[in-house]
Formats: structure tokens, sequence, C-alpha cells
């Protein structure tokens, strides 16, 4: 259970891979709300259906139409949900039936960018 009289951070949440208690803070907070918008399917939260991403619809598209529309849908959700960053870029790859995307983002006001990677798998 986390003692929230031991977090020094104003911003921190629960980290949704440790089920005994560590919490995120700074970077690893956003990289895991940037996970959590992305990996969740619009629709999917009870309280806000709006809340999420369209890409599970995307990835058995063709490669050829599945990659900028995944990139069109990161700048359009991440930039709504989590409005104390900005985008500077959004890199894709295929690997196999991998679709690999960086997003290089940084704190508003801030000039150091960080990145996060994410997998998305596509069908074979």
């Amino acid at each position: 259970m986390i003692d929230v009289s031991t977090i020094k951070e104003a911003r921190w949440a629960p980290d949704i891979t440790d089920p005994f208690g560590k919490i995120v803070t700074g970077i690893d907070e956003i990289n895991q709300m940037i996970d959590l918008v992305l990996f969740t399917p619009v629709g999917a939260v009870p309280g806000n259906p709006e809340k999420g991403s369209k890409i599970d619809e995307m990835l058995d598209l063709p490669v050829m139409e599945v990659v900028p529309l995944v990139v069109k849908e990161i700048w359009r959700t991440v930039p709504k949900w989590i409005p104390e960053i900005e985008l500077q870029q959004v890199q894709t790859k295929i690997v196999g039936a991998e679709l690999i995307v960086s997003i290089i983002w940084k704190h508003k006001g801030e000039k150091t960018t960080n990145t996060k990677e994410l997998s998305f798998a596509k069908s074979a």
C-alpha cells in the first residue's frame, strides 16, 4: 500500500506495473500517462468514454495505411489528454509484425526532450 505521507513530489501516480505500492513521478509518470492514453480504447473508461485512442482499431490495416493513421492519432490524442507536455516528433518503424513508435516530447516551457517508445503488435 502507498503511504502518501512519504511522497515528496507534487505530481505522482501509482505505478500500474507494480501491485506492491510503488509510485511514479516526473518523466516516468508522463510516460505512464502516454501508455494509458494510447493503449486504452475509446469508450473503455466508464466515467469518461471519450478518453483513450483508436489505435487498436487501426492495427489490422495494411502497413501503408496504418502508419500515417497511428501517427495522426498520437498527435490528436496525447495533447488532448496530457496537456502539460508538447509533442516534438513521432517516429515509426515496422519490425516484423510490430509497429514501433518513438514519441519525442517535452514539458511545456522546458527545453529538454524525452523519448517514449511503444510497440503495437499487428496481426500476422
